[in-house]
């Protein structure tokens, strides 16, 4: 009985994702080429544009399922915009973009079924501009936020999606605050 209290607490007092254990964890994805990365950030961009007003270009681009000799890949990007073009102050939301590529690797396409808005993608931050790392269903992500008491901070938190494509925010922390 002292054992398990004493494993409660130094997991509860550790800098560590306490999530249950389900199996062996993932390995990382590898990151996209330059090359691919700048092509599907130009038809995120384009989709981007279509829907939203003041639309960013994304900034976090996770390879979700790598290259095969079928398909160029399945990316997530990360961009924020006005969807809708509701105007006003504070409309600029989090979205996020499924990209696949074709088998030639020179088209990448916005999949608008599996992505935001028409799919749930919850951020605790206004802005992400990092990818921390990744898995095939679990961005970790970082922008500027702020923690609980206002002081500005970083806040690291990661994104998984399920089986019905919803992404949600499983953890988050703040980091370097000021």
């Amino acid at each position: 009985m002292t054992r398990w209290i004493a494993l409660v607490l130094l997991l509860a007092c550790a800098d560590v994702d306490a999530r249950p254990f389900v199996g062996p964890p993932e390995p990382p994805m590898e990151r996209p080429t330059p090359e691919v990365a700048r092509r599907v950030g130009d038809a995120v961009y384009r989709y981007a544009s279509a829907i939203a007003c003041e639309a960013s270009r994304p900034e976090a681009i996770a390879m979700l399922e790598p290259d095969s000799a079928a398909s160029r890949g399945v990316y997530a990007a990360v961009w924020s915009g006005d969807v809708g073009c509701f105007e006003g102050s504070h409309t600029r939301e989090i979205q996020i973009a499924i990209v696949e590529g074709n088998g030639f690797g020179t088209i990448f396409v916005v999949d608008p079924a599996r992505s935001s808005p028409q799919v749930e993608f919850e951020a605790p931050v206004s802005d992400v501009d990092r990818l921390v790392r990744n898995t095939a269903d679990t961005l970790v992500l970082e922008g500027p936020g702020s923690d609980s008491t206002g002081a500005a901070c970083r806040i690291r938190f990661a994104v998984r999606r399920d089986k019905r494509a919803r992404w949600t925010t499983t953890w988050q922390r703040a980091t370097r605050c000021r």
